[in-house]
């Protein structure tokens, strides 16, 4: 089992916490598919409601590394994040 997904399984509480949940949620359905977090600046998430630009919302987890809990930086990580 991969070490993110006890958190996607829990219930987020507060805006912030739902907008961290739906981003890791698609970080995680284009790394099943692709195996790397490279993702092209065109890439919308399949919500077809709210789509997500995941490379602009994974470039803002990385510029704000401090503002991230530990869980959330290791649920990231599970997903080989890589923060440089």
């Amino acid at each position: 089992m991969i070490g993110h997904t006890p958190y996607l399984l829990r219930r987020p509480w507060g805006y912030s916490a739902w907008a961290f949940h739906k981003g890791l949620r698609e970080a995680y359905l284009f790394w099943r598919v692709h195996h790397h977090l490279a993702v092209p600046a065109a890439y919308r998430g399949d919500d077809a409601n709210h789509p997500l630009l995941l490379r602009r919302w994974l470039s803002e987890r990385r510029r704000n590394v401090t503002r991230l809990i530990t869980g959330q930086i290791n649920a990231l990580e599970a997903l080989d994040m890589r923060w440089c």
